[in-house]
């Protein structure tokens, strides 16, 4: 899908499937309430996919192991203590693997977020570049530069679309953020106790005679 933003044909392929979702959306209101929208919906699901596929233990281990041994190291190279430098490289080769297993987990999270980022952007520049707005959403106006046109470039070669894109973006991840912090774990779970079997009386025993042998 990178090819997308060089290739027309690749980009016209997936905002043509974009279009069928997008594209009563973008007839019932502004292009720029299209942008918000798409912005905050994109920036909320990848906020929502690093929650859920962010492996926070495994980065945590990693790094303290990685700086356990770097402490180790110099210690290591102030005494002069060589065999404990090889042994610290032998770890060090070890944790390796483990930074190859970050790395994984980083790369899938990267591409779970981009099947959706990424088609959303192409839309856009379909939009866009292909002239399919709407005559009275040709323009936005944008603050400190006033009213400017889609196919425009602000603050250099950014085009008007990214810098309306990304501001709006980053909102929605950090309300969720905040929600999950502040959101208080829920009570344990009770736990129900044994039920006790009422305490069982022993009749006593009759030892008279009477009570044993009845009456004769």
């Amino acid at each position: 899908m990178f090819a997308g933003y060089a290739n027309a044909g690749i980009r016209n392929a997936v905002a043509g499937i974009d279009n069928v979702v997008l594209g009563p959306l973008a007839h019932s209101i502004p292009f720029y309430v299209v942008v918000i929208v798409l912005a905050a919906a994109t920036g909320l699901y990848s906020t929502v996919m690093q929650d859920r596929l962010k492996d926070t233990d495994l980065l945590e281990r990693h790094q303290t192991r990685i700086d356990d041994l770097k402490s180790r190291r110099e210690a290591a190279k102030e005494r002069g203590d060589d065999d404990a430098l090889e042994r610290l490289e032998a770890e060090q080769m070890e944790a390796m693997g483990d930074q190859w297993s970050v790395m994984k987990a980083q790369f899938k999270l990267m591409v779970w977020i981009m099947l959706v980022t990424i088609p959303a952007f192409l839309w856009m520049c379909w939009k866009v570049r292909g002239g399919h707005i709407a005559a009275g959403s040709a323009n936005v106006v944008l603050p400190l530069v006033g009213r400017v046109g889609w196919q425009d470039a602000v603050f250099g070669p950014i085009p008007v679309r990214v810098v309306w894109y990304f501001p709006v973006r980053s909102p929605p991840g950090s309300s969720v953020r905040r929600i999950s912090a502040s959101t208080p774990p829920g009570p344990p779970a009770r736990t129900r106790s044994p039920r006790t079997l009422p305490e069982r009386r022993e009749l006593p025993l009759q030892t008279s005679p009477r009570g044993l042998f009845g009456n004769h």
